[in-house]
């Protein structure tokens, strides 16, 4: 039998009319039956639409693309951030270990400088000293050495090098320090300063390394907002009224646009909200937190496929006063 449009119908069925076994075929088959018949969703007005209204997938691969490069960003940040770190603390202990080296040279140093001091006293005159060792013979010669080297080292000006290796050069070293100031102490205050430098410096990594952490949560969460919105289908089909479904993601799922084709009423339960109706003008008072059963009921306008269309958006999970 065939389909035939209304204007056709009509003809056949006017006053004075009789129509045959086959016109009243083609009237029955033009329409459909509420038990036989089922509504091909395409034939929902603006159906196909809302379901294709869905989050582009080349972007949504474009913007994991860039949430994986700022990852990937942020990892080798932090591996630079703690090998600086690693390499100012080994500086540090470097510092402290020649510190100790040095100040126990210098101890051994001032030891020797004394024991000199009070084996020859500079004013004695050391040039009497070589007639006395020649006249005891040869085998003193080598003290005569030695005694001449000592001379020179209390007694002579060094303006060859830099080094200090005079005693003249150690007093002019230490002029200005008053008997309450030791080596140690300046070294101390020499180590204070090195140790503040260092730790300014480690306070500005860190909060260079701080600040970037910063600046790359905060683009992940613009990241995770801008993919937070999604939007499915509720299909009650012709005889169906309820479905139930569960929210799988990590946050808390706001109702943002709710949609009825051929739904009169539509009702939710999830955790302590029971069978409250949803009004599509006002969704947003819909909040179903992740891992709830969500169960959705409707009464229908007619006996045609009914379905739901829903477009949400993901929030942070809301605390309980029993997390308090």
């Amino acid at each position: 039998m065939a389909i035939r449009l209304r204007s056709t119908l009509k003809q056949w069925f006017k006053r004075g009319k009789y129509p045959i076994e086959e016109q009243f075929a083609d009237w029955i088959d033009s329409f459909l039956h509420k038990t036989e018949d089922k509504l091909p969703l395409a034939n929902v007005e603006d159906l196909p639409e809302q379901l294709n209204a869905k989050y582009d997938h080349s972007s949504g691969v474009a913007l994991e693309k860039r949430h994986s490069m700022l990852r990937t960003e942020f990892d080798q940040h932090t591996a630079v951030a703690e090998k600086e770190f690693r390499r100012v603390s080994d500086d540090m202990d470097d510092l402290q270990a020649t510190d100790i080296r040095q100040q126990a040279e210098i101890d051994t140093a001032n030891a020797d400088a004394e024991s000199l001091r009070g084996c020859l006293h500079p004013t004695d005159p050391c040039a009497s000293l070589e007639s006395t060792f020649s006249a005891l013979g040869a085998n003193y010669s080598t003290l005569w050495a030695l005694a001449n080297t000592i001379k020179t080292f209390l007694e002579a000006k060094d303006t060859a090098d830099s080094t200090i290796n005079r005693w003249r050069e150690m007093e002019a070293f230490l002029q200005g320090v008053t008997d309450a100031e030791t080596l140690t102490g300046m070294l101390e205050e020499l180590r204070k300063t090195i140790a503040t430098a260092c730790h300014e410096e480690i306070s500005d990594e860190t909060k260079r390394a701080t600040d970037a952490e910063e600046g790359l949560r905060k683009t992940l969460e613009n990241l995770r907002d801008s993919l937070a919105d999604r939007s499915y289908t509720l299909d009650f089909g012709q005889t169906g009224v309820a479905i139930q479904d569960v929210n799988m993601e990590a946050y808390a799922v706001t109702m943002k646009e709710v949609r009825l084709f051929n739904v009169a009423h539509l009702w939710i339960t999830a955790g302590n909200t029971v069978r409250r109706e949803v009004d599509p003008e006002n969704p947003q008072a819909i909040l179903i937190e992740p891992g709830q059963l969500a169960t959705w009921e409707i009464q229908r306008v007619n006996e045609a496929a009914a379905a739901v269309g829903i477009r949400c958006v993901m929030s942070r999970p809301h605390r309980r006063a029993s997390d308090v």
